[in-house]
């Protein structure tokens, strides 16, 4: 599934994942959860609304509520998640490999590629944290209001 390759490669727990659909509560309405999908995630090239709601009306944890739970997050999209974040790391060590071998040939150095990596990982586990963040913030304000 697009969602799950998409957080697979965030660098954080899945109940964290859970908080950038809900803005840090317990609980996200499917239209938040519509709406991370599509613009937070950046999939509206590659997934429709339509698509979405269709999931949504026929996932069995899902279909009979107006709302998904963290444990339900969790339910259905763990072994999806986790799949996807395997490949990722597959991949990215494969990367490193091709790269190292490259480098060993040619006589370059290999240090790169790993720094690059741990950076990635960095920045995406600074970027979960500064949307839900995010999505607290804007919370707050909209209960203010």
């Amino acid at each position: 599934m697009r969602i799950s390759l998409k957080l697979g490669r965030l660098n954080c727990e899945l109940s964290s994942l859970f908080g950038i659909f809900s803005r840090g509560m317990l609980t996200a309405t499917k239209e938040d959860f519509k709406y991370c999908c599509l613009q937070r995630l950046g999939l509206r090239t590659e997934i429709s609304e339509r698509e979405l709601d269709l999931f949504l009306m026929g996932n069995t944890l899902l279909k009979d509520k107006n709302y998904i739970e963290r444990e339900d997050f969790i339910a259905v999209f763990e072994g999806a998640i986790l799949q996807a974040r395997h490949e990722w790391q597959n991949q990215e060590a494969l990367g490193e490999t091709l790269s190292r071998d490259f480098n060993n040939t040619f006589g370059a150095t290999a240090s790169r590629p790993q720094t690059q990596a741990r950076l990635m990982q960095t920045y995406n586990e600074t970027e979960v944290l500064q949307v839900i963040a995010d999505a607290i913030i804007k919370g707050s304000l909209e209960q203010i209001s």
